[in-house]
């Protein structure tokens, strides 16, 4: 439809497989831990603040409509 998606999850991707299976499920760009490196963190994670941020951030350079799902970490502290 001319969307171009994101899965933000920013934990280790090849936990449940992710890695396969969001890309199967049709997403273009998977965003992981490594995406967050420096970004303070909430007890182990990166905060929710964080995701938003870095999603607006992502939506404002895409020229496309953009789907971006994310799994947040922060409220597993």
């Amino acid at each position: 439809a001319g969307f171009a998606t994101a899965f933000v999850h920013p934990f280790d991707l090849d936990f449940f497989n992710r890695r396969v299976a969001m890309p199967r499920l049709g997403f273009d760009r998977l965003v992981d831990e490594g995406d967050f490196a420096g970004v303070a963190r909430e007890g182990y994670y990166v905060p929710d603040m964080a995701l938003a941020e870095y999603a607006l951030a992502m939506a404002a350079k895409e020229p496309r409509p953009l789907f971006c799902m994310i799994a947040t970490m922060e409220n597993h502290n």
